[in-house]
């Protein structure tokens, strides 16, 4: 003969299986936090790298989850508004990203320059960062001039930039090459202090 619960019994019943649904509920919360905070890291990331498909995916994603995240809203604005900006500055912080353990390049036409420091940020990213030098320069003054130039450990954006120095020239980024012009009446080019070089 089964005794009926007491008022006490059943309380601590109900009380009980709150608890449990609580705490699920705070569980599958959590859950889905954390996945939207991956999600949106991800697009994050994808935006530092300048990944515009993947940034979107990302955040589509958080969206389906939650679609009042703040950050993500931002970061989705800053996507719609920037177009060949956002790729521009991607290329760069792309460059600028690859560590070249040794650059040496002694008494070296320009043009030849460019070529094979494109083929070390090439091969030292894995193919992921591709330059693409092209010369603009209808008087032909750049290709030939010779660069000298040690270095170790330095980023490209850095060997770049001692590159234009050297030879007077600028390099500007479009959404697929590197436009390297002469930058004006051309200085003798003078071999930089390479810091860090070790050679």
């Amino acid at each position: 003969m089964k005794l009926p619960m007491t008022p006490v019994v059943m309380v601590l019943a109900l009380s009980c299986s709150t608890l449990v649904a609580q705490d699920s509920i705070s569980k599958a919360r959590q859950s889905q936090n954390q996945k939207v905070e991956a999600f949106y890291k991800q697009a994050e990331q994808a935006y530092k790298d300048g990944d515009v498909k993947g940034a979107k995916s990302a955040l589509r994603n958080v969206f389906a989850i939650d679609r009042s995240h703040g950050p993500a809203y931002a970061l989705a604005l800053k996507l719609k508004g920037n177009g060949n900006d956002f790729k521009i500055k991607a290329r760069q912080r792309q460059l600028a990203a690859v560590i070249l353990p040794i650059v040496d390049f002694g008494e070296m036409p320009l043009s030849d320059a460019l070529r094979f420091f494109s083929k070390l940020v090439e091969e030292t990213s894995k193919d992921k960062v591709i330059p693409n030098f092209v010369i603009h320069d209808k008087n032909n003054t750049l290709k030939d001039v010779p660069v000298t130039l040690k270095m170790k450990n330095v980023p490209a954006n850095v060997v770049l930039e001692y590159l234009m120095n050297l030879s007077n020239a600028t390099a500007k980024f479009d959404q697929y090459a590197i436009s390297i012009k002469p930058r004006g009446t051309r200085k003798t080019p003078t071999k930089p202090i390479a810091k860090d070089d070790g050679f």
